[in-house]
């Protein structure tokens, strides 16, 4: 008996020390992730700048300095540049700055519309992403806020605010990653989806000079589309030590449902991109670079950046879970886009989440019956 004891002590050493190893490995690769991603974003933010700065004097100076809401219709010519009349309704001299931005890129097509569009591709399952896990127990500090983030991110880019502070945020100061989301969270979230993708198409396919479209500009760049998930505070999480193995799974389960949703939207979307860059560019490279960056507008290297970097993100965030999912996402990203190639891989995480609780369960139910029978 003494020796029996003896080897099983020694066992649940063994794997206590398992435990620790693997725990401080992954509080590095957190770290790493998380400072990688920031580096990314503070990077994108400076190298924006520098991309647009010619570009946004006259702009800063007309929505700055004495414009009034324009009522007339079409562009103005005003200090060099089309001044294009906004809906100061939405946001003030804030959405006057996206009515002219948006309004640059829909001149520079389809340049213009590919890299919005990536974009916006790209950002579809990591507002997913945000509005789940800051409902998730046990989360805390800036992730139970994806309203205010989303605010940061139209004031300062999406390829700022979700690499500098959100991945930092969930992987340092306070993401749970045991925790349960309410299982109609994710649907609630998903009612999000159509407005970005209407509001994109009708970006680029409405008249710039009719109404419609000031006002479609005015939401997509402004602060009213972020305020749309205040509504998911209805749907609030248990507290952390009230969760059980079931509320895990249902949650699980509920959000692999909607980033295979979201994956499967991304991809249509990227189809239009795909047509797009092959209708333009072909299959020449040298012709993509030339028309998305080397003779681009400032605009639109804006928006590659905003792309390349939003991906590089989710990347960081990836790799923080798995690594392997990370490679797989770039791999298989330039076939289903950025988009799908990430909700994919959040969708193996929610999938893997829900398996390793119903494999606990059935080990519990197990260990239950041999004591039952020991009895």
């Amino acid at each position: 008996c003494y020796q029996t004891s003896t080897t099983t002590t020694a066992v649940d050493r063994i794997e206590s020390l398992s435990q620790q190893t693997m725990a401080q490995r992954s509080k590095r690769r957190d770290l790493l992730c998380a400072a990688i991603s920031a580096a990314l974003g503070i990077w994108a933010f400076v190298q924006c700048q520098i991309e647009t700065k010619e570009m946004m004097e006259p702009v800063m100076d007309y929505c700055v300095n004495g414009a009034a809401a324009s009522k007339g219709k079409g562009p103005l010519q005003l200090a060099g540049f089309d001044a294009m009349p906004y809906e100061g309704r939405l946001g003030g001299t804030f959405v006057c700055l996206i009515t002219q931005f948006i309004y640059r890129l829909t001149q520079n097509t389809p340049a213009g519309f590919i890299t919005w569009t990536t974009t916006i591709i790209a950002s579809i399952p990591l507002g997913m992403l945000m509005s789940l896990e800051s409902g998730r127990s046990g989360a805390k500090g800036p992730v139970l806020y994806p309203t205010i983030i989303g605010l940061f991110a139209q004031f300062l880019g999406i390829s700022v605010s979700f690499p500098v502070i959100w991945v930092p945020s969930y992987l340092l100061l306070g993401g749970s990653r045991t925790g349960a989301v309410p299982a109609l969270r994710p649907y609630a979230a998903v009612y999000i989806l159509p407005p970005i993708v209407a509001l994109t198409y009708l970006a680029f396919n409405l008249d710039p000079a009719s109404y419609q479209w000031t006002l479609t500009a005015g939401i997509l760049g402004g602060p009213l589309l972020p305020l749309l998930s205040l509504l998911l505070w209805r749907f609030k999480p248990k507290a952390a030590d009230a969760v059980t193995p079931p509320d895990v799974s249902r949650g699980a389960i509920a959000s692999s449902n909607c980033y295979l949703l979201v994956s499967i939207v991304s991809f249509a979307m990227w189809g239009t991109v795909l047509r797009a860059i092959t209708s333009e560019y072909g299959l020449s490279s040298d012709a993509m670079k030339a028309g998305m960056w080397f003779n681009a507008d400032p605009a639109v290297k804006f928006m590659v950046i905003d792309a390349v970097v939003l991906f590089a993100g989710a990347l960081a965030y990836v790799a923080s879970v798995d690594p392997i999912d990370a490679v797989a996402a770039v791999l298989i990203s330039p076939i289903i886009g950025p988009g799908a190639s990430v909700g994919l891989m959040l969708w193996g995480h929610e999938r893997l989440r829900d398996g390793k609780v119903k494999a606990a369960e059935r080990v519990a139910a197990e260990q239950q019956q041999l004591s039952k029978k020991k009895k």
